[in-house]
């Protein structure tokens, strides 16, 4: 199932609701993170793969997104369930290094496990939000990361065959899901935090 055609999360809200400002700093918050999760993963892949000198600059940045995420969901979910899903999100992203380190050595058996087990790791993000969260459903977690880390491997892949212009057609397609997993997300704590403060 394509993502675009997939129905998201309906807001328990009356038709006139306008959302506060608090409200669209959510959205504003989590719109960000996804968005510079596909810029920095693009800056690393370029990096690994050409073994340029700012790689472990990049890379650093990469990793403290994990704590990026943990601070926003902080507020609304407390400091175990935040660095539980930081814990998640940092092994999410070491899996994709793993492909990139297969693919730079030409490597086969080790692309596909790793594949393999960035899909694992995308699943237990989704099965992990779909818990804590009743307005997300772990399925549609699970589309959408997987829909990502398809595009991420093509484009890790089209990077190191120098098809350029294939590799941002993938970058158009990576922004513009990843705008869906930022609303996504800040939907469903908008929704969580609605119902708490109706109940």
């Amino acid at each position: 199932m394509n993502f675009e055609t997939q129905e998201m999360i309906t807001l328990p809200v009356q038709d006139n609701f306008c959302f506060s400002f608090e409200q669209m700093n959510i959205n504003s918050t989590f719109q960000g993170l996804w968005t510079r999760l596909a810029v920095l993963m693009r800056s690393s892949i370029y990096s690994s793969l050409l073994d340029l000198s700012n790689k472990e600059v990049v890379m650093n940045a990469v990793f403290q997104l994990p704590g990026e995420f943990k601070d926003s969901f902080q507020m609304f979910y407390g400091a175990e369930v935040s660095q539980r899903y930081a814990n998640l999100f940092t092994n999410f992203l070491a899996r994709s290094s793993e492909v990139v380190d297969g693919v730079k050595s030409d490597h086969h058996d080790m692309v596909d496990q790793a594949t393999r087990g960035w899909y694992l790791a995308g699943n237990q993000i989704a099965t992990f939000l779909g818990t804590i969260n009743l307005f997300w459903d772990s399925r549609q977690w699970n589309l959408l990361l997987s829909q990502y880390i398809n595009l991420k491997v093509q484009m890790i892949l089209s990077i190191a065959t120098e098809d350029y212009q294939k590799e941002m057609d993938l970058l158009n397609r990576i922004f513009d899901l990843t705008s869906i997993m930022g609303s996504y997300m800040a939907r469903g704590v908008i929704a969580r935090e609605l119902q708490k403060a109706g109940s």
